[in-house]
């Protein structure tokens, strides 16, 4: 039997690389101070949640597969060595089930990933507020196609790489579909629905509805 746990991440800064403070800066100005918070205490906690998940099971046996990941063996190594060093809690959870004997492999395209970083780029460094809202259009038309590519790219990635007897750990974010894409047999068990998640993101970037943020919140880590 082939396995697969999916994980829809949560982001948290260090993810981000270069544009992660330009990101944070607008997160600031759209969350607010104290949302802000609450929502870092939720990614928190959120992936304590997944390192224990994960802790249940034989590192031999698990195979991780990260969205973003181009490479595996040395450079896959060095990768999440320093991702981890800046503190990235999905790195720091790779880095551990690593050194208990999980593998990482590769999961993405290189060009796929260079063009998505573009895009992101292009965004944080608009100017003027024309030039945001212009970019920000121009980008989700965009991105929709390159997100069908990189699902297809990435569960072609884990049918011909996953074998019998594995467990495979896909880290992507929540608004991916690879699991449409996965041959029938793999058996899939979310940690967390990637609904939820979408939900939960949803909800911090609206103005007002606490009481539902907390709720979303609470499933999340719950």
């Amino acid at each position: 039997m082939r396995e697969l746990i999916l994980v829809p991440m949560i982001h948290s800064d260090p993810d981000l690389g270069a544009a992660a403070e330009k990101i944070r800066l607008m997160r600031e100005k759209l969350y607010g101070p104290d949302r802000l918070a609450r929502h870092e205490a939720v990614v928190t906690a959120f992936w304590g949640g997944v390192e224990q998940r994960l802790g249940a099971e034989d590192a031999h046996r698990l195979k991780i597969y990260q969205d973003g990941m181009v490479e595996a063996g040395e450079i896959g190594d060095a990768v999440v060595r320093e991702l981890a060093a800046k503190g990235s809690p999905n790195f720091l959870c790779i880095s551990r089930l690593m050194a208990q004997g999980a593998e990482i492999r590769k999961t993405e395209d290189l060009t796929l990933i260079r063009r998505e970083y573009e895009l992101t780029m292009n965004l944080v460094q608009a100017r003027s507020l024309w030039q945001k809202l212009y970019r920000l259009a121009l980008s989700r038309f965009q991105r929709r196609g390159l997100l069908k590519r990189r699902d297809r790219f990435m569960a072609h990635r884990i049918n011909t790489t996953l074998e019998d007897g594995e467990v495979g750990v896909l880290f992507v974010g929540a608004a991916h579909q690879v699991q449409q894409h996965l041959d029938a047999e793999i058996r899939v068990e979310p940690f967390k629905t990637p609904g939820l998640v979408r939900a939960y993101m949803k909800a911090v970037k609206r103005r007002g509805g606490e009481e539902e943020l907390l709720r979303l919140g609470e499933e999340l880590i719950g």
